[in-house]
């Protein structure tokens, strides 16, 4: 099974998982693991999910409702672990 990773960091305090978690669920997406980082150093938090059996379409859709959903993030990364050629990062 396919598995893709997205990962959306923002500045400390300005995350927001409500948002991620609706549109992963609006989509009928499975979340496998996920984990969520704080870099007091660089003043950024991260929220990483393993993403199951994700389709091209679904990418696609997921990072539309992001950047829309997500304005204050500092990227959103999408892409297969160990193909590096699959990531697809959006940017502020």
């Amino acid at each position: 099974m396919e598995v893709h990773r997205i990962v959306v960091r923002a500045r400390i305090g300005e995350l927001r998982a409500v948002p991620v978690w609706r549109d992963l669920m609006q989509l009928g997406l499975r979340v496998g693991e996920w984990t969520i980082r704080v870099d007091r150093e660089l003043n950024v938090e991260s929220l990483s999910l393993d993403v199951l059996g994700m389709r091209q379409t679904d990418v696609n859709e997921l990072r539309t409702r992001l950047r829309s959903a997500l304005p204050s993030a500092l990227s959103v990364d999408v892409y297969q672990p160990g193909i590096p050629e699959t990531n697809t990062r959006l940017r502020r």
